[in-house]
């Protein structure tokens, strides 16, 4: 016999899930909501892991990144795209790094 909560059947619709099926629906769209790959992760993307964590980098990263990761973008377009940007005018969260390391 299956019991339904009242609750449950009356709770309105989540305002993520309605955007996470319009998208669904459309071509070209990166899907960076599930956070689950369609394939194995690489072995050097395991063993980086594995050196990581050894080293203690077992947290969640802060929103803008990692301070060597925004120095090192800060080093890059000073050089090579000669822009003068602030080092906390920088910020790479890990979804915009994925998305533009798409290949």
């Amino acid at each position: 016999m299956r019991v339904e909560s009242s609750n449950l059947t009356n709770m309105p619709r989540s305002g993520i899930r309605a955007i996470i099926n319009l998208a669904a629906d459309q071509k070209e769209v990166f899907h960076l909501e599930l956070g689950e790959p369609g394939f194995a992760t690489p072995e050097h993307i395991r063993e980086a892991a594995a050196r990581a964590m050894s080293k203690g980098f077992t947290k969640y990263t802060p929103n803008t990144s990692l301070v060597s990761l925004r120095e090192a973008i800060h080093q890059k377009v000073k050089a090579d795209n000669g822009i003068a940007a602030k080092l906390e005018q920088i910020t790479a969260p890990p979804a915009l790094y994925l998305l533009f390391s798409v290949r």
